[in-house]
């Protein structure tokens, strides 16, 4: 019998592949690691290449940015220079804008309309719910978010622009939510001299230091290249079949309180300042809890990281 789904998978695994990168890019310079950058750079053919379920999220994520594309141009948006290429040799910083959009202005009838580069990218219902501005973005728990910022802050600086915009895309509702991001000189010129540093490493041949940082860690492509003294000398295996079972357990779980989670704060903020109401088989009741201020005296805990190869941190306070 013919397995669509494995047929599927067998395509998708084909497209996994690495690329040459002989130049920094924008869409990792927002990468706090010059390490991981220098490795982009040199053993690009070495990173760890994306899992199958990665895979097909990268390719979600390219024909949701169609979509939306079509969308605007309905609309009566002009969406200008998609897939831009840009590049500054001084810096040997590349970059791939994915459109401008004229947006109309305000001023008297046939006024040019405002150009803005933007982004499009789509996301999971519950990490859409986390975005309110971009330094939402900037303070991210998820690594990869943290560098949107600065990916259109340098198409920003290509462009001369003021300000763009990113258009983040509800893979579950189609809504959209736009957010806007104010040209960052700080942010560009701390990129620009990471490049630097960068240049200086690939030249010499060398790598320079590690972050402290283990949340990068965690789901670097190049964790196997640049931690596995760490690994050796600091691990230890464990033969503990129980112990094993309860973990897997809990890594199937977690989806579940991810979603549990943030239909909870949905729930909450929509029922905030209803006392009493029925729906359905539910009874609501709140009221407002007014909180003493106490002062919080010092303590010690122990925080314990389970990690599950490949993925990112999750952490357990206890």
């Amino acid at each position: 019998m013919l397995d669509i789904v494995a047929a599927l998978d067998r395509r998708m695994e084909s497209r996994r592949r690495n690329y040459p990168c002989h130049v920094n890019r924008a869409s990792e310079i927002g990468h706090a690691c010059t390490r991981y950058l220098t490795y982009c750079r040199t053993a690009w053919e070495k990173a760890t290449l994306p899992d199958v379920g990665l895979q097909y999220i990268f390719q979600e994520g390219k024909l949701q940015e169609r979509v939306v594309i079509a969308d605007l141009n309905d609309c009566g948006f002009h969406v200008l220079g998609q897939q831009r290429d840009y590049f500054d040799d001084e810096h040997k910083l590349s970059g791939h804008g994915d459109c401008k959009i004229a947006l109309p202005t305000d001023g008297p009838p046939g006024t040019e309309a405002a150009v803005y580069p933007a982004e499009i990218k789509s996301m999971s219902p519950y990490t859409w719910q986390t975005v309110d501005g971009w330094e939402s973005l900037r303070d991210s728990r998820y690594v990869h978010m943290r560098k949107y910022p600065h990916q259109l802050n340098t198409y920003l600086w290509f462009a001369q622009a003021a300000s763009g915009f990113f258009l983040f895309k509800n893979k579950t509702t189609g809504r959209i939510k736009q957010v806007w991001l104010p040209y960052q000189a700080d942010m560009m010129a701390a990129d620009l001299e990471k490049c630097g540093v960068v240049n200086e490493h690939v030249a010499a041949g060398t790598v320079p230091d590690r972050i402290e940082d283990r949340d990068w860690c965690s789901s670097c492509r190049f964790n196997h290249l640049c931690l596995p003294d760490v690994i050796n000398e600091g691990a230890r295996f464990l033969d503990d079949a129980e112990l094993l079972e309860k973990l897997e357990r809990r890594d199937a779980l977690v989806p579940l309180k991810k979603e549990y989670e943030a239909l909870h704060k949905e729930v909450t903020v929509e029922l905030k300042g209803c006392e009493e109401a029925i729906i359905g088989d539910f009874s609501i009741s709140g009221k407002w809890i007014d909180k003493k201020a106490f002062a919080v005296a010092a303590s010690r805990y122990w925080r314990t990281d389970i990690v599950k190869m490949g993925e990112t941190k999750e952490e357990t306070v206890g």
